[in-house]
């Protein structure tokens, strides 16, 4: 009987993640804060052409999504964007310190959801007299809570995605469908857009609601058959998501005047929700925003233990990153989190929020630059590779033109954190005696 029952122990297999739950987790990754905080920013710029800042945002990231799906599908790989680089760039402290920097982002990231979890959260239920102690308190419980969910497993995740998501897709639906119908399409014709120029500055905005896609390069452990379903999750859940933003600013710039947007910016879905639905609109957008940013904290969690796992494991980060607690998380999960809180807590984000911004822009252009070498492997198009390269600098560019424009601060900012990253690299390297290795031959 004993030996029975260890053999049907060892018989069993991990549950692996469908297509549909992949796909639902890249849709957690990009439908968070950016398409709530951003509309209203990206109207001060973009003016009532926001629908077309993110239909061209969302096309740059189709070629991005393109690139990382036929490496996903090549190398298989938990570690996601850390597998691609040392395939692209080999074992070195570049592809190391790259991997670093990705990883910070993403804990700046995570914050500035915890942060927009709250704000949203806060008023909502408390009313707009609500101190800024109950936002933090609220913002760090969902953090916490979702840290418990990965803790878990990707079963339970892609289960606690598919529900939040679900939600949040239908609350923003209840809103979107009724307003397209209300449309003034004076309010948003060509000839109320402002000039070319500007409409493509807005991308530094419009492009970081779309960021959260590369969460699904680090399904490809868990999904089954990678090689044909992570492409194929890869694309369309861009494809969705691109879609839904473009309808949601039809909706937003073509029921309420333009000045009336920028007054209330932030909340500039919520008002227009109020004037379409009246009160009730604006507690759905609020909890579907609430909703939207608990699933950006889940997925960006998941990928993050992943790729902490397989840095600590090469030696890029400390060992105690890879420690295994509990049933699927790490004690890198368990840093990251009190890392961001701490971030979440005692800083202010907005400035911080642009700069993880443009870090993953700059890790997505050396993705694909690192991808021009590996075209014969992947066996992606050679030409859409070199568009996805080159409309990633076209969008560092502007970016940068847009932080140095607002915020120059940033920019020296910026090569701080970069040299911090490959400063931290090498002191690994030299303690530890060890280098990234591909997963994958």
């Amino acid at each position: 009987m004993e030996n029975t029952k260890k053999k049907s122990v060892s018989n069993l297999k991990p549950v692996k993640m469908g297509v549909k739950s992949a796909i639902l987790m890249g849709l957690g990754g990009m439908i968070g804060s950016g398409i709530f905080v951003l509309l209203g920013e990206a109207g001060d710029i973009a003016g009532s052409a926001v629908w077309l800042s993110f239909l061209i945002a969302g096309v740059i990231i189709l070629l991005t999504g393109y690139s990382y799906g036929k490496l996903g599908a090549r190398y298989p790989s938990s570690g996601g964007v850390v597998e691609f680089l040392v395939q692209g760039y080999g074992s070195g402290t570049f592809s190391g310190g790259i991997s670093v920097l990705y990883y910070f982002a993403q804990i700046i990231s995570i914050s500035m959801l915890t942060v927009s979890f709250g704000v949203y959260a806060g008023p909502l239920l408390f009313g707009n007299n609500v101190s800024q102690e109950t936002m933090s308190i609220l913002g760090s419980s969902v953090l916490v809570l979702l840290t418990l969910v990965n803790f878990v497993g990707a079963k339970t995740v892609s289960k606690a995605e598919a529900f939040i998501v679900g939600v949040n897709v239908v609350v923003l639906l209840v809103f979107t469908i009724p307003a397209i119908t209300e449309v003034k399409f004076n309010l948003i014709e060509p000839s109320t857009y402002p000039p070319g120029k500007l409409v493509l500055t807005s991308l530094a905005l419009t492009f970081f609601a779309f960021t959260g896609f590369g969460v699904i390069a680090n399904t490809a452990e868990d999904i089954e058959n990678p090689k044909k379903n992570l492409p194929k999750a890869m694309m369309f859940s861009i494809i969705i998501v691109m879609i839904l933003y473009i309808l949601i600013a039809i909706a937003v710039y073509g029921t309420l005047p333009l000045d009336k947007i920028l007054a209330a910016k932030n909340t500039a879905l919520a008002v227009a929700a109020e004037s379409v639905l009246g009160h009730i609109g604006f507690v759905l957008v609020s909890v579907s925003a609430m909703l939207a940013t608990a699933s950006a904290i889940n997925a960006n969690l998941y990928g993050t233990t992943n790729q902490t796992y397989l840095l600590a494991k090469d030696g890029e980060l400390p060992q105690g990153f890879k420690r295994r607690l509990w049933d699927q998380g790490t004690e890198g999960l368990l840093i990251t989190t009190v890392v961001a809180l701490v971030l979440a807590n005692v800083m202010d984000l907005t400035a911080i929020a642009s700069l993880a911004s443009i870090t993953l822009i700059l890790v997505y252009l050396v993705v694909n630059i690192g991808h021009l070498r590996l075209v014969k492997e992947t066996g992606a198009k050679y030409s859409v590779i070199i568009l996805a390269t080159f409309s990633c600098v076209a969008i560092l560019c502007l970016f940068l033109f847009h932080i140095f424009a607002t915020a120059p601060n940033i920019g020296f900012v910026l090569l701080v954190f970069i040299v911090t990253a490959f400063i931290m690299e090498f002191l690994l390297q030299k303690t530890r005696k060890r280098k990234i290795k591909p997963r994958v031959n």
